[in-house]
């Protein structure tokens, strides 16, 4: 499947529409194209949609073209591994649940002014599409939003603001607990399943987590070569797939 296939033509109107909250509007063209040339991440695919869009009556003098983006985040299109591996976990499931039901959920119950609102779901992009294997979200780069350089610790400002968005997030999800009187994952049961870990020997998530131990293994088999002298190199062969085997025990929901 191309990139150019990811959607048709009836669902960039609905987007459109979504996006411009009316429907008076002629679809030119559009096209959707990678965000890069570079893989940006392993787990899905991140494009661009552009749309040119004329509105109004284009038969009357008033009607303009004009030129609308998004951006898409796609289960891997062209990599068959990449999008098995990435259609087992559940992770895309949340993404959609997020997007659909529960932000909306959760908004329901903020109390702020609508200067905090805006500032606290700022960096939520608005959801214009979604299906089971692609978002279509606001594309916050032309908010001026970018990603930083992943080889540059954050400084501190940049850390208090990471910090206070995960506090904001944790409080929203107490308040809603609260309100509610039930929990977010009696709720939605989802949110309490593991992403990335499966214990079932048949999906893909075990079997690479399985060849990950392998390779493990053969890495410590060469510590002694290049670190002679190392201690506990025996006894981390022996601890290594028991401890890898705790994981799937240790990330059950609690109870608590």
């Amino acid at each position: 499947m191309s990139s150019t296939s990811s959607l048709s033509r009836e669902e960039c109107r609905q987007i459109v529409k979504r996006h411009l909250q009316r429907d008076d509007f002629e679809l030119a063209w559009f096209a959707v194209a990678p965000l890069s040339s570079d893989m940006k991440g392993f787990m899905g695919d991140h494009l661009k949609l552009r749309v040119s869009v004329s509105l109004g009556d284009r038969e009357r003098e008033g009607a303009k073209t004009t030129e609308l983006q998004f951006f898409v985040k796609s289960v891997p299109l062209d990599d068959i591994f990449r999008r098995n591996l990435a259609m087992s976990t559940t992770g895309y499931q949340k993404e959609i649940l997020f997007y659909g039901d529960l932000l909306r959920d959760v908004q329901k119950h903020l109390r702020c002014s609508e200067y905090e609102a805006a500032t606290y779901l700022g960096t939520v992009p608005k959801c214009y599409y979604l299906r089971p294997d692609l978002l279509v979200l606001e594309d916050l780069a032309l908010a001026g939003y970018h990603m930083l350089d992943p080889k540059k610790p954050l400084d501190v400002r940049q850390c208090e603001c990471v910090l206070k968005a995960l506090a904001r997030l944790q409080a929203t999800s107490i308040v809603f607990e609260e309100r509610e009187g039930r929990r977010l994952s009696d709720k939605y049961p989802l949110l309490a399943e593991e992403s990335l870990f499966c214990s079932k020997s048949d999906s893909q998530l075990y079997i690479a987590h399985s060849i990950s131990r392998r390779d493990t293994h053969d890495l410590l088999d060469l510590v002694p070569r290049f670190a002679p002298g190392t201690p506990h190199n025996r006894s981390l062969h022996s601890l290594l797939d028991t401890a890898m085997e705790s994981v799937y025990e240790l990330l059950k929901p609690s109870g608590k």
